[in-house]
């Protein structure tokens, strides 16, 4: 009876470790502020409710972000280039998915950058949101670390859709490197928000 009480604790125990490790450094962040920040049920296409970070593109670039379980962190995001928000409401977006894709970031049509400083070594799945609520015809080009830049954006399906709404990419984080994402737009672009998960260490 003893061992099996100590061998539930165990696997308790373990399953903790586990989770504490899947979400040690899991962030979303909701870029603009005009219809609010997804409440915390909200998982997006990530699957991953939490604590959304509004971001209105006035803050200072040394303020920190707050990770989904609330805690404040030393996590920084820094643009290269001033972003100015906006907002329009799409008449088919309702709930927390109008509040993380109504508003949002506008793009120029010049290459930027937005720098995720502090992030913990590791792999991290990082899903990029930057549909076109106001018109379809306007496309986002996005690469990340380097890698080729892919064109997202169309007529909202209905649903989160990789291509058309946002972008899923694994990437690995290593000691002293920022994760950077680079945008512009085609002609204008969109940069709604981000959700990232930690996979592993």
């Amino acid at each position: 009876m003893h061992r099996a009480f100590a061998s539930c604790c165990l696997v308790a125990a373990l399953s903790c470790c586990s989770a504490a490790l899947t979400f040690a450094q899991s962030f979303n962040l909701d870029f603009g502020a005009q219809f609010g920040a997804p409440s915390t049920s909200y998982g997006a296409a990530a699957g991953q409710p939490g604590f959304w970070n509004e971001r209105t593109g006035f803050e200072d670039e040394t303020a920190t972000l707050v990770d989904i379980q609330g805690n404040k962190t030393a996590l920084t995001i820094v643009p290269s280039l001033p972003f100015g928000q906006a907002g329009y409401d799409h008449p088919a977006t309702t709930g927390d998915d109008q509040a993380l894709m109504d508003d949002y970031f506008d793009l120029h049509s010049v290459p930027a950058t937005f720098e995720i400083r502090g992030l913990a070594v590791g792999t991290y799945a990082v899903y990029s949101y930057v549909w076109a609520p106001d018109e379809a015809a306007f496309q986002t080009s996005l690469g990340i670390q380097g890698r080729p830049p892919r064109l997202i954006g169309g007529v909202w399906p209905g649903e989160f859709r990789e291509g058309i709404t946002h972008s899923r990419d694994v990437v690995r984080v290593v000691a002293g490197t920022p994760l950077v994402i680079s945008v512009f737009g085609i002609p204008k672009g969109t940069f709604n928000g981000l959700q990232l998960v930690q996979l592993s260490r």
